[in-house]
Formats: structure tokens, sequence, C-alpha cells
């Protein structure tokens, strides 16, 4: 999400990026808002002989006078945990001879519809629900911890964690019942630049439950066993401070957190910023 790409236009194709030509195009954890390309592809255009793939990105308020303001795709292009919202002209995503895969998307609010993504709905966990951003008027594209696209079964979706925190706002409630039910809402601020505070919640019933939070790096490799303790149910906040178990700062890069409680584990991935 340190990546941004912000009121850029093209005449024809892609006003944030046009991926052309043989080969493979990654763009991970990407914001792209408020750009716009003339023809197609208001923030990404891949050409007819590309394979690219969108993981963890935001798309928001893009446009083109053609389709897909969001993604115009005649090759093959497959778009994980990503959001295209708000689009100010056009649809969200325009199959143009091309493929698209989607998964664990979030396609929500655009002027020209959901186009070719509307198929996609209710599969493979994508939705067409407001994102709830904190303040995109702003720039700000950090979620709400209500927000549909910060959730467990896709881990979170768009480029930007949880940023802003209502803890009376009654979504907060509905847990699953029977047994221990864990809802692991995931680090804020993520990317961590310092500390960050994870926040989870858990339902033990009248009783409580042994809960284990373990860090890990991209290897597998344990850093820090930041919780071992039995706990009733309830809402909790664990911060960390970015060092190991020998009180050493951690590295940059990518790493997962574990958080078990009971027979309920889950696990989330987050990023430490150097």
């Amino acid at each position: 999400s340190g990546v941004r790409l912000e009121l850029n236009s093209a005449n024809h194709y892609g006003g944030a990026i046009c991926a052309s030509g043989e080969g493979n195009t990654t763009i991970g954890y990407c914001t792209m808002a408020n750009n716009s390309g003339t023809d197609e592809g208001g923030a990404v255009y891949v050409g007819n002989s590309t394979d690219a793939e969108l993981d963890h990105c935001t798309l928001d308020s893009n446009a083109t006078d053609g389709n897909g303001a969001g993604v115009t795709v005649q090759g093959q292009v497959t778009l994980t945990s990503t959001i295209i919202s708000f689009s100010t002209s056009g649809s969200a995503l325009w199959e143009d001879g091309g493929d698209a895969a989607l998964s664990c998307c979030c396609i929500y609010g655009n002027a020209g519809g959901q186009g070719d993504a509307g198929d996609d709905i209710g599969l493979n966990d994508n939705i067409s629900e407001d994102p709830c951003y904190c303040n995109a008027l702003e720039g700000d594209y950090h979620l709400w911890n209500f927000s549909p696209c910060n959730r467990y079964a896709c881990d979170r979706i768009g480029a930007w964690g949880v940023g802003c925190w209502d803890e009376q706002d009654v979504r907060n409630e509905e847990m699953p019942r029977g047994g221990i039910a864990l809802d692991l809402r995931g680090w804020s601020p993520n990317p961590i630049l310092g500390s960050s505070t994870l926040r989870y919640s858990i339902d033990a019933g009248s009783g409580s439950t042994p809960v284990d939070v373990v860090l890990f790096d991209a290897s597998g490799r344990r850093i820090r066993q930041l919780l071992h303790s039995d706990q009733p149910s309830g809402r909790y906040a664990l911060q960390w401070n970015g060092t190991d178990d020998r009180g050493r700062r951690v590295a940059g890069g990518t790493y997962f957190c574990r958080v078990r409680a009971g027979d309920e584990e889950r696990t989330n991935r987050f990023i430490v910023l150097r």
C-alpha cells in the first residue's frame, strides 16, 4: 500500500498502468485513484498478449470515456483481494476479448455498474458492498473496523488495513454461536512502521479459553509469542512494538500472525516497513 498512482491520465489506454506486450505483470498492494484513460482502462489496461495479476489493490474514483474505468483486459488478468469502487464514469471491469478471474474482490459504487465483474459477485468470496474507507475524500483508504472488506474469509480486501475504529458499532456483535468463536480483525496500522495494535474478539460463552498469539516470518520461523493466556469472552487489543522474542527489531518484510482460541485458529498477514 506504499505505492500510490493518482491523478494520471492517458489519451488512449490505462490511465495509471498500461501492461502490453508478451509477458507477465504483477501489481500488489497498490492504490490507484482519480486516474483516467480516454478510450479504455481508467486505471489499468491489460493488452492481448499479457498475463497480469492485481493482488490487494485499491482502485477508487477512476474514469474512462469508454469501458472499464477500473480495469480493461484483452489478455488474462487475475484479481485477488482487490477493491474497484466509485468510478466516476465507466464500468468497473471490461473484458475486451480477454478474461478476468476474481476472488475475494469488492466491486461497488461504480458509475457504469459492475461491468463484466457482475457475474462474479457472490462467487469465490466476491462482494458488492461499500468498502467503508476512513476518509477517501482526503486520500485515506484505510478501512473502518466494520468494513465488509475487513473479513477473515479473505484476510483483508484492498491495499489498506483497518485505520479507524468504532467500538460501539453494532455490526461488531455479529459473531457465530456454538463453541468458541474467534474473530481476528487484524493490525492497525498495517503496514507497520513502528508499533501496531492487533484487535480480535472471542466468544467463549460464560467461561474462558486458552489463547495463543504468535508471529512468524515469511519462511515460517517463529519470531515472537505475544500472548499465552486464558481469556474470557470479549474484545481485545494487543500491542506489538516491532521486536522479536529477544527484544531485537525485526527486519522489514512480510510476516504472519496466528491467533488460536480453543479449537479455533486464524492467520493474518501483515507488512513491516523499515
